[in-house]
């Protein structure tokens, strides 16, 4: 029951967010903003992410995850409001207001914790393969209908459409049970306030366990966001690619993302350590674009891209359910949720400085020793086992 709400939550907030992928820079420039205001708003939004993640996490483990997620909704609800009135000021609150609340990810898994799913990296998979189809699909109709005549009201009226059966479906989410609290803690649950509760519960978790684990998390995402904000650029400047063409090069590795996704189980069975060959994977394939510079090459770094980031994130998924208990699970998954908005904070700043300075080969051996790097973290790390079907 609870997976069916799990699906359709993923898949509502990343399509959302997709379908404002294509309009978001046209139009803040079109209503005055400019190229500053556009990098500094990116740059708050993965701050404000990388704050709020850890702490509505370890709300979530006070309150449980249903709460949590009406609340994470009805932000972002109003926050697409805001977002619809045509003026700067509004958009920029309206987007500022969204990284407070689009915390969906992260409280979802809280919830398929609290389920008691069986199949726990079952489930996550196939969450990761809706998500990576939502995200694929969005962007390609939001950029048909923003063609059309009034296209940014129609995509924000249907965004505020999804925003308010994001809510009715919060709604309707069971309440798993959380577990038994003895009087002890109900007693100091009554004299703390709901915002001691939360640091409290951050303080209680054993952060050098993980330690290790995060840290290989931040030097991947980093590598990825470093890629991720070269990738346009080098199809649109580099080869020479139509807009158009650009749309189905990222629509083409989102296909590679789903199909990855749901094939995962098989692979894990035939790697016993998804850390050390997933970044081995993702060391040659940065390798082979910085010494093969190609547009073949970079059609093929794709595929392997999404083969060898997917098999870290299916493996170090494992790792952080064997890790975490029902106590801590949210604040545990918004900590390392939140690492994706860090490394989207400081990648751009470090990339963009390397290409100015040193051009795009630069950029390209960057990633290759961020994952030099992430690769040593991973003797560190002990393998979970696959938690295959």
């Amino acid at each position: 029951m609870v997976k069916k709400f799990v699906y359709i939550l993923s898949s509502i907030e990343l399509f959302s967010f997709g379908l404002l992928i294509p309009i978001l820079g046209i139009q803040i420039i079109a209503v005055g903003g400019n190229r500053f205001i556009l990098g500094m708003l990116g740059s708050a939004q993965c701050l404000l992410q990388f704050i709020a993640g850890p702490i509505i996490g370890s709300w979530s483990d006070n309150v449980g995850a249903k709460p949590a997620l009406l609340l994470s909704s009805y932000g972002l609800l109003f926050a697409q409001l805001i977002f619809s009135v045509p003026n700067l000021y509004c958009y920029v609150a309206g987007r500022i207001l969204n990284a407070c609340f689009l915390h969906g990810q992260i409280l979802v898994r809280t919830l398929l914790t609290e389920s008691k799913e069986t199949d726990q990296a079952g489930v996550q998979g196939k969450l990761r393969s809706v998500g990576a189809m939502s995200f694929t699909l969005a962007p390609v109709i939001g950029g048909v209908i923003m063609s059309m005549d009034n296209g940014f009201f129609k995509i924000s009226m249907l965004c505020s459409v999804l925003a308010i059966v994001n809510v009715l479906v919060c709604h309707c989410l069971p309440n798993p049970k959380k577990g038994k609290t003895s009087k002890k803690d109900k007693k100091d649950g009554e004299k703390a306030s709901p915002l001691s509760q939360i640091f409290d519960n951050l303080k209680q978790v054993d952060w050098k366990v993980f330690g290790t684990l995060f840290t290989l998390r931040f030097l991947v995402e980093t590598a990825a966001s470093i890629y991720h904000q070269n990738l346009g650029y080098v199809f649109a400047e580099e080869f020479k690619s139509t807009p158009n063409e650009v749309g189905l090069i990222i629509s083409f590795y989102g296909i590679c993302a789903i199909v990855v996704n749901v094939k995962m189980n098989a692979i894990r069975k035939h790697v016993k350590n998804g850390y050390k060959w997933g970044t081995i994977g993702m060391l040659l394939a940065f390798l082979m674009i910085y010494f093969i510079p190609y547009f073949w090459s970079y059609m093929v770094f794709i595929v392997l891209f999404s083969l060898f980031k997917t098999l870290l994130e299916s493996t170090w998924t494992d790792s952080i359910i064997e890790m975490s208990d029902e106590k801590n699970n949210g604040a545990v998954n918004g900590a390392f949720q939140s690492l994706v908005q860090l490394a989207g904070f400081i990648a751009p700043l470090i990339n963009g400085y390397m290409g100015q300075m040193y051009g795009l080969a630069a950029s390209n051996l960057l990633c290759c020793a961020v994952t030099v790097v992430a690769l040593a973290t991973t003797v560190k790390l002990s393998v979970p086992k696959a938690k295959v079907q």
